[in-house]
């Protein structure tokens, strides 16, 4: 000071008062100088801050008090400077959370933390309006970079002498995605509520009203949503299912409250319409208790049944119609049955007809042929010999084509029972050759019989199996031309368990269309060559 490098200083000292106390003092000096530079005096002012010392150590416990709070709390902290805006303390789970080191965060700016730093703006304001805010919820800046979902509660308060504002952080992200997911989940459901074609609603049973209906009551009744919900529920039914719904609830209520797992088949109810209609619905429900207000509730869902109810009422139609038919169709069958056994009786008739007026007179016929080859009536000549051995031949084929005739009915109709018996095959072969041999040697036919083995035996009905041979060696004889030759082959097949008849002959044969008309009906074919049409094979 005299050397003029300063005028004054000023410096805290502590004095001890006349009594023996202590008190704290800020002492300030100033010089006045004369005008050469020298001292000319000294102007000393103290001024006692014993109080403010006091207070600045309280303030400094206090704050040291909250340092060791705030390091050792589970929840992150900081405090900023609400001039600044800048972060003069973060505790060790602050600087856990946002992933930072303490020497990194204190000075930063707050707004740097913010995922939108214009987000912290009307926050502070808020802040300093109303000196506390909780639970503001922002996205920030956390460990690793991420961006997560933080709620925000912020006093404000002083740091260290300057006004500030502390901050708690609260993980929410896991919160927030819970909600967002069930905020979708919430969208998607009345997104389908609201577009289905069926109406879903939640009833009250001890109030007696809807809590909740689906707007798609108004396609199917005409009223919206809100005036059902504002209605009974009983004003959603015609009185006739009122009843009926009564007394489902009086039964299934009970059984519910007493625990028991209740079937939930579904039941048609009537309901009125806004312009005086009523619409059929099926309507199928489950009980819930509610557990906010402990109510019984009934989650239900009710589908329009007028289409499905045209079907049934078109199926019981056609059900009717189709009775209709089966009664005319039996009646026609029946008539129809009426005309086959008329038929029957009149076959039967016929065949009787063919028996008496054909059979009988052939007989007559043969016999008087008979008598005049055995020239009992007087000798005949060379010629007249022949012409009745014609007669002979012709009436015998005659007889026996009535007689096969007879016994082919005889035989559909069931009148004609088989025997089966042992059968030695080469003595019921040899009997049908011997008995169309006379027909064979007049047309100077080559016969032929072989059978392998020839002690081969069968079970069959020997009448019926002659019977059969005979018809089939007969036609070969017929349609086979003078000079040429038949034959018989019986051939065992032990692998199949069957024995294959063969009748051959070396007639003009029978076409493959012939055949297949032959399949299915008695056909007579004419050929151009011969001139002459073969009697069915019977």
């Amino acid at each position: 000071m005299q050397t003029g490098v300063r005028d004054g200083y000023q410096l805290d000292k502590r004095y001890i008062r006349k009594d023996g106390t202590v008190i704290d003092v800020t002492l300030s000096v100033t010089c006045e100088r004369n005008p050469d530079g020298t001292i000319h005096h000294a102007l000393a002012h103290v001024i006692d801050v014993t109080d403010r010392k006091v207070l600045e150590e309280a303030l400094r416990q206090s704050e040291e008090r909250y340092r060791l709070l705030a390091d050792g709390s589970p929840l992150p902290i900081a405090v900023i400077d609400a001039e600044t805006g800048k972060v003069v303390y973060a505790n060790p789970r602050a600087t856990a959370f946002f992933g930072v080191q303490r020497s990194d965060v204190i000075g930063r700016s707050a707004a740097e933390f913010y995922s939108d730093p214009k987000k912290r703006e009307p926050f502070v304001a808020l802040v300093r309006e109303q000196g506390y805010v909780a639970d503001f919820e922002v996205l920030m800046h956390t460990r690793g970079g991420q961006e997560s979902w933080v709620s925000v509660s912020t006093t404000s308060s002083t740091y260290q002498g300057r006004p500030a504002f502390q901050s708690v952080y609260l993980d929410i992200t896991k919160r927030k995605q819970a909600e967002a997911a069930l905020l979708q989940s919430e969208q998607r459901y009345r997104l389908l509520a609201e577009n289905m074609t069926d109406v879903v609603w939640v009833l009250d049973v001890e109030t007696g009203y809807f809590t909740y209906v689906s707007p798609s009551v108004e396609r199917l009744r005409g009223y919206t949503a809100e005036e059902v919900i504002a209605q009974p529920a009983s004003e959603a039914l015609t009185p006739e299912s009122q009843a009926l719904v009564a007394t489902i609830l009086t039964k299934s209520v009970p059984e519910f409250m007493a625990g028991n797992v209740l079937q939930n088949p579904g039941f048609d109810v009537e309901q009125p319409r806004r312009d005086g209609t009523t619409v059929w619905t099926e309507a199928v429900g489950r009980f819930y208790r509610n557990e906010e207000n402990g109510h019984l509730e009934i989650y239900g869902v009710s589908r329009d049944l007028t289409e499905r109810r045209a079907k049934e009422a078109e199926i019981r139609r056609l059900n009717q119609e189709l009775e209709q038919r089966v009664v005319e169709r039996t009646a026609e069958l029946s008539q129809a049955l009426d005309e086959l056994r008329n038929a029957e009786q009149l076959k039967d008739s016929f065949l009787a007809s063919v028996s008496h007026e054909l059979r009988t007179p052939l007989t007559g016929v043969l016999g008087m042929a008979d008598a005049l080859e055995m020239q009992v009536v007087g000798p005949l000549n060379e010629h007249q010999r022949r012409y009745v051995q014609q007669i002979q031949n012709s009436g015998e084929r005659l007889l026996k084509m009535v007689n096969s005739i007879l016994h082919y009915t005889a035989l559909l109709a069931g009148k004609v029972k088989s025997q089966p018996e042992p059968c030695r095959l080469l003595e019921l072969c040899a009997i049908s050759m011997r008995t169309i041999r006379p027909a064979a040697e007049l047309k100077k036919q080559t016969m032929k019989l072989n059978i392998d083995p020839h002690d081969l035996e069968i079970t069959s009905d020997p009448d019926g199996l002659i019977q059969i041979l005979n018809n089939l060696l007969d036609n070969a004889v017929k349609f086979t031309p003078e000079g040429g030759a038949i034959g018989l082959e019986v051939v065992n097949d032990p692998a199949q368990k069957v024995v294959h008849f063969t009748v051959w002959d070396t007639g003009i044969g029978a076409s493959a269309a012939y055949l297949k008309r032959l399949a299915s009906t008695l056909a007579m074919r004419s050929s151009a060559a011969t001139n002459f049409l073969p009697p069915p094979v019977l």
